[in-house]
């Protein structure tokens, strides 16, 4: 973000790039019973995704910005062997949800979500959601997107993918809200969400 703000540099890009369609990742996955098959109907599909934001000094003004993120853990992560009761993700969307324009009875919570059909992710982000509904009644009938519908678990790229949805629905004119916030959860203890 500084040297972004900074401006020194002619050229700016960021890239996400991951993949999991190779043969020995999905051998590891199906080893692992992660993967969905016609045997397991929940498990995530393998994507596979290249996504880079570049701006030249002197190029197009910004399509959005980013109001507010939020970096936390998660203490029971997929391999901890524990059940993730949403600890991490409830934290920090709780720490931006104030930036997602979500108090107020007439607030509308929109959430793009990398979330991509595993037992694991599926239980983190429904108990995630219940512990924000106390104090965030938007959660209680949020409108959530995940792009792994589309694109497969696109790994670390999800996070931009998410980003770069929401920027074209704002710009279409189909944003179901004023502001999106976006969830990233790692296999690891890593959680974060932006606005």
């Amino acid at each position: 973000r500084q040297v972004l703000e900074a401006g020194h540099l002619d050229l700016r890009i960021v890239a996400a790039v991951d993949s999991l369609i190779s043969p020995a990742t999905l051998n590891w996955l199906h080893q692992c019973h992660r993967l969905k098959t016609t045997a397991m109907p929940v498990g995530l599909m393998p994507g596979e995704a290249c996504v880079m934001l570049a701006m030249a000094r002197g190029g197009p003004q910004a399509q959005g910005h980013v109001l507010d993120a939020a970096l936390g853990q998660e203490p029971a992560s997929l391999w901890s062997g524990a059940n993730s009761v949403g600890v991490g993700l409830g934290d920090v969307m709780s720490r931006v949800a104030q930036s997602a324009r979500w108090q107020g009875e007439q607030a509308r919570a929109w959430v793009i979500s990398d979330h991509n059909g595993e037992v694991y992710r599926a239980n983190e982000w429904g108990h995630a959601l219940v512990r924000m509904q106390g104090a965030w009644p938007a959660a209680s009938d949020p409108v959530v997107w995940f792009p792994a519908i589309n694109f497969g678990d696109t790994g670390s790229a999800g996070p931009l993918i998410g980003a770069c949805m929401a920027l074209r629905a704002f710009e279409r004119g189909h944003a179901p809200a004023g502001h999106a916030m976006v969830l990233a959860s790692s296999e690891g203890e890593a959680r974060a969400a932006l606005v």
